[in-house]
């Protein structure tokens, strides 16, 4: 994050001073690696934060709606700025809001990926939330979630249906 941040902030200034129709398609190359950052970072940090709750598409979708309203709003404020004060001073803004992201990531976001004791208390405390059926095959016993018992259900119903039928079958035969 520390990198894509870096890059936007460097592209800003670039864009602020550069006149050289040539030298803006170069300083094009910054917005590629804050674009690369961005969409391999910011999903991990969502499911980092989002673990074990079951909400990380709602998650996601906040980040993606809030990522939505800034850059509507970073274009409006940019293209305000830019027709009163012009471009360089709208580019040096944007490169101001840039830094202080920069900043901000730097000193107070913390470490979001979890060590391997965090994730098996997650998941053990949401084990434990779940309806848990025992059952055993062969000499092994099996935990079956939920969802498994549901499947379990459905198989068994099949199979009676099917039994039914056979039945059935058998009796109109005789």
């Amino acid at each position: 994050m520390l990198l894509g941040f870096g890059a936007l902030a460097i592209r800003g200034l670039l864009f602020a001073t550069v006149t050289d129709p040539y030298l803006l398609v170069a300083v094009q190359v910054f917005d590629g690696i804050t674009a690369a950052v961005f969409s391999v970072m910011v999903p991990l940090i969502v499911a980092d934060v989002a673990f074990g709750t079951g909400h990380f598409n709602l998650a996601q979708g906040i980040v993606g709606t809030a990522t939505g309203i800034g850059a509507s709003l970073s274009t409006v404020l940019a293209g305000y700025v830019s027709d009163k004060l012009g471009s360089s001073t709208a580019f040096l803004g944007l490169a101001g809001v840039a830094a202080i992201g920069l900043l901000m990531i730097w000193l107070i976001m913390p470490e979001t990926r979890r060590m391997r004791s965090e994730d098996n208390s997650r998941a053990r405390r949401r084990s434990d939330r779940l309806p848990i059926e025992r059952i055993v095959v062969g000499s092994r016993k099996i935990q079956l979630n939920d969802r498994a018992m549901a499947l379990r259900r459905i198989a068994s119903r099949r199979s009676l249906a099917l039994e039914g039928r056979e039945g059935a079958a058998d009796t109109a035969q005789k």
